[in-house]
């Protein structure tokens, strides 16, 4: 009779553990999610720096104003597009 007992003891005990487990799991995994996403972020935010510095570059190297201007104009628009991104994100 003790036997059985300690039995079902046992077995609430490990449906509480696996239900601990099963939420620090899910906690790992909801944070993992958010490092990966920060991840991105910070990856695409220096992916659009890299490109600005090298139309900046380009442009200095330029001696052409038409394609000085048009070159700005192009890193406003990606800059705009960049801010939306990043929001959205």
């Amino acid at each position: 009779m003790r036997s059985r007992v300690k039995k079902k003891r046992d077995g609430v005990g490990t449906g509480v553990l696996l239900l601990h487990a099963a939420a620090d799991a899910q906690q790992i995994m909801e944070e993992e999610s958010k490092i990966d996403h920060l991840k991105n972020k910070i990856m695409y935010s220096e992916n659009f720096q890299m490109c600005l510095d090298l139309k900046e570059q380009f442009c200095a190297a330029s001696n052409n104003p038409e394609q000085q201007r048009a070159i700005l104009r192009e890193s406003l628009n990606e800059y705009a597009k960049f801010g939306e991104d990043v929001t959205m994100i």
